[in-house]
């Protein structure tokens, strides 16, 4: 919400303002006196985001501005520039566009300033029902592309969601990726600015997101993530995939039921959802070459049946859970089975409840 009767910001030249002070935002409040706030349009945990205007050609912005309780936190200011640089070396069509960051002595908070985008967000377009093949493969690729370019630039979302995509004009060959802001360099060497804490939404991440196969992310964890997304899509109905770290683990130890999703869609978003990382497409254009030519899918993910729901194979090992006032205790080292499955390899049927072997 906006205030318009609120007082005026503080001047930069005021007692205390810039890094100590911020200041209350409301419609008319400028930023580095070029873009000026309209109106409120979204906010989070982290920071809020306006609708605003650049005064000196008319052009609309998105500025996204650090929470007034935490402009003053490192590591939420770092998250907020990192986003900034992320989206400074993306340009790709399917990506918003980023314009400027500024620590503003207005308002002292950080801002973002970036491309308005008008239009519908996937979470709504999904609650309105299943989206028709053909214009669930147009979102496909136009996403898959996005990130293939973010993926090469050596960058991984981390964060794909539907709540993430925006169908500018309601169209889904104007989809556009935003939010960046938990993104990793994945060529610079660094871990993400969590330090390691997890970054996502429980129901759309990795099984390695959650610690499993070494907790390694990397591309094919935006791969796994976009096979839910246009899964949802399919469908018209999110996959549930657990709202809880534990449930999630437990989910995530086959490939998930996808009543509901196009027959001609189903053999490629099972290879997406393997869950050892390894058994999935190596990149975003092995899974646009794929989406074109399913003869490039593993023939065992498109022979009549497709996977086997009743028989799943697991490369790496999921992170333990100890109950409440039991001490956790290392997993037990794999043993061989003579040759007949691969070491650490686990077999689970449908139904029964998976556990996380100690």
């Amino acid at each position: 919400m906006t205030n318009d009767s609120a007082p005026p910001p503080p001047s930069p030249s005021a007692p205390g303002a810039g890094s100590a002070t911020t200041a209350v935002v409301t419609t008319g409040t400028r930023i580095i006196g070029t873009y000026e706030i309209e109106k409120l349009i979204n906010s989070g945990g982290m920071g809020e985001v306006y609708r605003g205007v650049n005064i000196h050609n008319g052009e609309p912005v998105a500025i996204k501005i650090v929470l007034a309780s935490l402009a003053h936190d490192p590591k939420i200011v770092a998250l907020f520039q990192k986003e900034a640089t992320v989206l400074g070396r993306l340009a790709h069509e399917a990506i918003v566009r980023y314009h400027v960051f500024t620590n503003d002595p207005m308002i002292g908070r950080p801002c973002m300033v970036m491309e308005f985008v008008e239009g519908t967000a996937m979470s709504d377009r999904v609650e309105q029902g299943p989206m028709p093949v053909e214009d669930v493969r147009v979102l496909f690729r136009r996403v898959a592309s996005g990130l293939d370019k973010a993926h090469r630039a050596g960058v991984v979302h981390r964060d794909l969601s539907p709540d993430n995509v925006i169908l500018e004009g309601g169209a889904v060959e104007h989809a556009k990726l935003i939010d960046f802001g938990i993104a990793k360099s994945s060529s610079i060497g660094g871990g993400t600015l969590l330090q390691g804490q997890f970054a996502g939404k429980f129901n759309w991440v990795s099984p390695e997101q959650l610690g499993a196969f070494g907790g390694v992310v990397d591309g094919r964890s935006d791969i796994y993530s976009l096979a839910l997304l246009i899964a949802a899509a399919s469908r018209g109905k999110v996959v549930d995939m657990g709202a809880s770290i534990v449930d999630a683990v437990g989910r995530r130890a086959a490939v998930p039921d996808l009543t509901g999703v196009n027959p001609s869609l189903m053999p490629l978003l099972s290879w997406m959802l393997q869950p050892d990382p390894g058994q999935r497409p190596d990149s975003m254009a092995s899974v646009m070459a794929a989406l074109d030519n399913a003869a490039l899918i593993p023939a065992a993910l498109v022979a009549p049946g497709g996977v086997d729901a009743n028989r799943t194979v697991i490369g790496g090992s999921l992170p333990p859970f100890p109950l409440p006032g039991q001490p956790s205790q290392p997993p037990a080292a794999p043993q061989s089975t003579g040759g007949r499955r691969a070491p650490g390899e686990l077999r689970l049927r449908r139904g029964s409840r998976a556990a996380v072997r100690r």
